[in-house]
């Protein structure tokens, strides 16, 4: 293979992998699925943060959302205003100590999220000035 041809069939492995991760809906009904924090990712970093222990986050209404932390619990409002517009209305968390520095990124990132899609049936938020961060659905 010459290095036209190499160059060619770089390009096209690119374009399928950014094809693949494309957003696929951003009117995604929250409530369908309890949802498990898989990764989160502040901003400017490029590696993913993983946690240690399972953190579920469920949206209870089409209005209100609850998850539990180590030893807190959080719950809150938010609206979807258009597709895929993420918009929180308040979150109250309980003080109780302890709770690990993942679980404690977690909530601080969730607080900065404005808007919402979902990449091959995962759950994405993302905030212009904070991050990222990937739920999976448990049924």
């Amino acid at each position: 293979m010459n290095g036209k041809s190499k160059i060619i069939s770089l390009l096209f492995f690119l374009l399928l992998s950014v094809a693949s991760c494309e957003k696929e809906n951003t009117g995604l009904n929250l409530q369908a699925n309890n949802w498990k924090v898989e990764k989160i990712r502040k901003k400017y970093q490029s590696n993913y943060a993983y946690p240690d222990s399972t953190y579920m986050i469920r949206f209870t209404s089409d209005s209100q959302f609850e998850f539990t932390l180590d030893t807190n619990r959080c719950t809150g409002r938010y609206e979807i205003s258009d597709k895929g517009r993420f918009i929180l209305h308040g979150m109250h968390c309980t003080r109780i100590c302890c709770d690990s520095k993942f679980a404690t990124d977690f909530k601080l990132l969730f607080t900065r999220m404005t808007e919402f899609y979902g990449i091959k049936g995962k759950l994405h938020f993302e905030g212009e000035s904070a991050g990222e961060i990937v739920l999976e659905p448990v049924e």
